[in-house]
């Protein structure tokens, strides 16, 4: 029992808490701490004060707040706040939630969260749980969220790609024994056999009214016609760069976390389009460096040689400075990249540089404003004709890095070429 469960065990009127638990939600502190001090607390107390939050206040609450005792404060809330509340969280957090109220309640509150997010909410529930809130509640399966049934297909020791297509033809034909649909999802299905496709196409010709189908693959090409044409294609593009920065940059500024533009930027150019990528990324770090992203912690948590060394590297090129390029590749090294990362960089910051040369085309650089205007100043002390001869080296090289022997060596010769491009072109 917490201090303040005790204390409010006299008889008499409950003591106000609601300028101490405003305090300990607006402290800046860190999650645990927050959730340590709110558990001394009634969850009366903390419903009190929920309308006084703001949005980003309450979404915090609810990230940091275990279920169990936010299933404690929405039994305080008239249930259509505690709907509106739970537009706020996430799915997982509110089917938590639900679960350790009790039925009437769960319904209650259920009926005023929106239908799309009440069907995703309830289809995390266990199927004990959705069966009694049916029944007291009278729900339909379109109210409610319709189950859809997933099915494990076992592969047996020594059964081949064609006997289990076979057997998932075979356990199409049985229909859901809950919900309205069985759904399918075959991954890398490029990978099939052309014996095996032939053993799944009566199926997806003719397939159930219950049985959907989602065939995955990244090599739509080496799918063979007569199964493409029976799909309906949906193209999945990489998300642009610009695009993840700024949704960062929206989780950043809701979360409080400080960071450079070019963190960011090195998150996103990271992550390859992959947004799901990007916030594993972006929460490592966030975590690493205690909410202060810079562009030289990111570069060290995701091992990423900074771009100063490929600047500096250029100058010495223009310079004809063997010396030196040799001692920044020994610094290199010693910091311990391969010879494979730092030539593949180098290639990537010369293609940047003849990028750079034209304004038009500064949007094809995944890199912060800031840094495009320093590609193109060095660009233009550098010229076209310059950067296409280091960039044929630079390829060349890096081309034939994985069959060299001496791989240090191998590198060294490279920048010396590179360093003697303008004195012997």
């Amino acid at each position: 029992m917490g201090i303040k469960d005790i204390q409010t065990n006299t008889p008499g009127i409950r003591p106000d808490y609601t300028e101490e638990i405003l305090s300990i939600l607006r402290s800046g502190g860190s999650p645990k701490a927050i959730m340590r001090k709110l558990e001394d607390y009634h969850g009366s107390d903390i419903a009190g004060v929920l309308s006084q939050l703001s949005e980003a206040e309450r979404i915090k609450l609810w990230r940091v707040c275990p279920a169990e005792l936010l299933s404690d404060v929405f039994e305080y809330l008239e249930s259509d706040e505690a709907g509106s509340y739970f537009g706020e969280m996430d799915l997982k957090k509110s089917a938590a939630v639900l679960s350790g109220l009790d039925s009437d309640t769960a319904v209650e509150i259920l009926r005023c969260v929106d239908r799309e997010k009440r069907a995703l909410i309830v289809d995390l529930l266990s199927d004990e749980l959705r069966k009694e809130l049916r029944l007291i509640a009278s729900f339909d399966e379109d109210e409610i969220g319709s189950r859809m049934t997933t099915n494990f297909i076992v592969i047996r020791e020594n059964m081949t790609v064609k006997q289990a297509m076979s057997e998932l033809v075979r356990q199409a034909d049985i229909p859901p024994q809950t919900g309205r649909y069985k759904v399918y999802i075959i991954d890398e299905v490029h990978m099939l056999s052309t014996a095996a496709f032939n053993a799944f196409l009566k199926t997806l010709e003719e397939p159930p009214a219950y049985a959907k189908f989602i065939l995955a693959t990244t090599e739509k090409h080496k799918i063979i016609p007569t199964i493409l044409s029976r799909c309906q294609v949906f193209d999945f593009k990489r998300i642009q760069s610009e695009d993840i920065v700024a949704h960062l940059k929206g989780i950043a500024e809701k979360e409080g976390v400080h960071y450079e533009e070019e963190s960011l930027h090195i998150i996103a150019r990271k992550a390859e389009g992959g947004l799901r990528d990007a916030l594993s990324m972006f929460d490592q770090l966030v975590s690493f460096t205690q909410g202060n992203l810079t562009r030289q912690l990111c570069n060290e948590n995701l091992n990423l040689l900074d771009y100063e060394y490929y600047f500096r590297l250029v100058d010495y090129f223009r310079q004809g400075d063997i010396s030196n390029a040799l001692l920044l590749y020994q610094d290199v090294i010693g910091k311990g990249f391969e010879g494979q990362h730092f030539i593949t960089g180098l290639s990537e910051h010369l293609r940047n540089l003849m990028v750079a040369i034209d304004p038009a085309t500064h949007k094809l650089m995944e890199v912060s404003d800031a840094a495009k205007v320093r590609y193109g100043q060095q660009a233009a002390t550098c010229g076209l004709p310059l950067l296409l001869r280091w960039l044929e080296i630079s390829s060349d090289y890096e081309y034939r890095y994985k069959d060299a022997g001496n791989k240090r060596l191998f590198i060294e010769v490279a920048l010396m070429k590179l360093a003697t491009v303008v004195t012997n072109p």
